[in-house]
């Protein structure tokens, strides 16, 4: 039940993150965002299923990022 969502020029992005969701199979953990020309990230947030929000802050763009799940 989580989601990440992004902020850039163009607007806000949000991606779900469902990995168990189908009988012995599993989607990855990952997502993915098509930011245009946009040069930055104006905000990044990790949205988990309680609601709870937690401020990323200006990830770098054209970069992986690991962003473990906190503990409930």
């Amino acid at each position: 039940g989580a989601s990440v969502a992004v902020e850039a020029a163009q607007g806000r992005q949000r991606r779900w993150m469902m990995t168990g969701d189908s009988f012995r199979s599993q989607n990855p953990a990952s997502a993915l965002f098509g930011l245009g020309g946009s040069t930055n990230l104006t905000r990044a947030e990790l949205i988990l299923g309680s609601g709870r929000r937690m401020d990323l802050g200006r990830l770098e763009i054209d970069r992986w990022h690991v962003i473990r799940m906190p503990v409930p």
